[in-house]
């Protein structure tokens, strides 16, 4: 489970590239500092 904790910690350079919460939500950090969701699924197995 991510928590709002670890995202808020997050650096890039000092954190993995990609945090995750084990259910297919990702949270990547980016150069510039930004933060940005990504919701990864499987349908028919297709992403």
């Amino acid at each position: 489970m991510l928590t709002v904790k670890q995202i808020e910690a997050a650096q890039y350079g000092k954190s993995p590239m990609r945090l995750s919460d084990g259910n297919g939500l990702y949270v990547r950090l980016n150069k510039g500092g930004s933060k940005i969701f990504q919701l990864r699924m499987t349908c028919a197995g297709r992403s």
